[in-house]
């Protein structure tokens, strides 16, 4: 709904709106919408056969860009992990990371695109498609991101806590 949303005020199609309002501003140039899977240039997925073996899965778009048609790199979701809420203004990206309800387990909540995670300071927002996992989390308080992207569908949840465990 939010994708159509855009889509309709900007007068352009969504794939357009966010490269004019996100990618190109925050110098995003590795990513895009595709409507055919790259003939080079792009990460082979792959699944865990039945055999126990991997197997490459065939690369697919999807055909609901807002939905998961963003093709991207680990630069650029670092480009974005740094520089998203100056796309915005001061009060809506604090409003972003902000819990948009409560929760009575205490558990992690919805911001404004993002899921938060108070008691470890972060938020992050995943990504998946067949053969591929991603995840893109910030440290709430500077701003600091991590990416963390896999070419076979894995829960990066154990990954993204061990990065989110203090340095000493």
């Amino acid at each position: 709904m939010l994708g159509r949303l855009i889509a309709d005020v900007t007068a352009s199609p969504y794939p357009q709106a966010v490269a004019r309002m996100v990618l190109d501003p925050l110098g995003m140039t590795g990513s895009s919408f595709p409507t055919m899977p790259p003939a080079t240039g792009a990460a082979t997925g792959y699944r865990l056969s039945t055999e126990g073996s991997f197997e490459p899965v065939p690369a697919q778009v999807c055909t609901l860009p807002a939905a998961g048609g963003l093709w991207t790199t680990a630069p650029d979701l670092v480009r974005f992990g740094l520089g998203w809420s100056s796309l915005l203004p001061d009060a809506l990206a604090r409003e972003a990371l902000s819990p948009q309800a409560e929760r009575d387990d205490g558990g992690g909540r919805a911001g404004l695109g993002w899921m938060l995670v108070p008691p470890k300071d972060v938020a992050g927002h995943p990504g998946a498609g067949p053969g591929f996992s991603a995840s893109l989390i910030i440290r709430s308080s500077t701003g600091g991101p991590w990416v963390v992207l896999t070419n076979r569908q894995v829960l990066l949840e154990p990954v993204n806590e061990r990065l989110a465990l203090p340095i000493v």
